[in-house]
This record gives C-alpha cells, structure tokens and sequence, in this order.
C-alpha cells in the first residue's frame, strides 16, 4: 500500500494558532519572541529562571493540585529542586478528550521529561524540572467529546461520545457525563 502524506491543515482539526506555529509564521515570532533563542542562550536562561520570584507560590499551587495523591521521590526532589533559584520548569499538559487522549496524553508527558533530562545534561549548573498538567476544568465539553480519526482507507472519520453536546454549552468537562454509546458525525 502506497503512504499517503496528510497535512494538519487537512484535516481540520488543528487550530490557527498551531497551524501557524508549524508552518514557522512572521506572526509566532511576534507573540513568541523567545522561542527560537530560549536554548541557544544560557544567559538568557539563568536570567529567565533568576528573575522567577513566586517560588513558593509555585510549589504550593503543585502540592495543593496533588493533595489526593501520593508523590513519589522523584517529584519530591523535583518540588525542591523548584525552590531553588537555578530552576527552570519544561511545562506541558493536555485538556481531557475523547480516546485521543490516553496515548498522546502520555506522549506529552514524556517529551517533557526527555526534553528536561537534555536540558539538564545540556546546561549543568541550571536544573529543568517537567510539570505536567491534565485539564479537566475545560469548559469545551463538545471539543472533549468529538475524535476525528483516519480508517484504514485514510479516509477521515468523526466520532462523537456526547451527541447532545453544543458549543455553548459551558458545563466542566470533569462534571459531564458522557455516555457509552458512539455516533459517527
């Protein structure tokens, strides 16, 4: 079977904001001024995690997110480590969804413990720690209940775990419930 290539903006599924920050548009650079200088500068770096003064607040904001769970020693070191004024976090995080979520979600997750683990190899003297978020207070519970996924044909499928979902409907995504049942759309 030949490979078909399929870009983002095919599918419709990608925002703007993305599709503009792969395809490296003048506009990224204007919101994102640092983003092609942030590791080729480690001045620019020691500055970036010296000039971090809500430390503690930080800290709290983590611990407070994570009261219902065991930490292990590693996120207890890594919570000290964030202290420190040589600190400097790698965030990423996903907003819950319907099935592309498990697999992509902890892709995500170890991307930033990669990309910290370089970092840190990279630039001993400073300390890169990976935070990672899941956001279920997302109030797009029609986005969190729609997949688009290609068939074995490539050809684009819509799936919908929440058929009475609606735009504006504001509900917490952590506070829906979505039934079992799959309506394609």
């Amino acid at each position: 079977m030949k490979k078909k290539k399929i870009k983002f903006e095919d599918t419709k599924s990608f925002s703007k904001l993305f599709l503009d920050y792969i395809s490296g548009n003048f506009f990224i650079n204007e919101i994102f001024p640092l983003n092609n200088k942030l590791f080729d500068s480690k001045e620019l770096l020691e500055a970036r995690a010296e000039n971090f003064k809500k430390r503690m607040e930080l800290t709290d904001v983590i611990k407070t997110s994570m009261n219902n769970i065991e930490i292990n020693t590693i996120q207890k070191e890594n919570l000290k480590c964030l202290l420190e004024n040589n600190s400097l976090t790698i965030v990423t995080g996903q907003q819950v969804g319907f099935l592309g979520g498990p697999l992509y979600t902890i892709f995500k997750a170890i991307s930033a413990v990669k990309l910290s683990e370089k970092l840190n190899k990279q630039y001993g003297d400073l300390k890169f720690v990976p935070v990672f978020w899941v956001e279920d207070n997302d109030h797009d519970n029609f986005e969190a209940s729609h997949i688009s996924i290609y068939n074995k044909n490539y050809e684009l499928i819509h799936l919908n775990c929440c058929p009475d979902c609606v735009k504006t409907d504001r509900t917490i995504v952590a506070e829906k419930y979505f039934r079992a049942c799959f309506k394609k759309i």
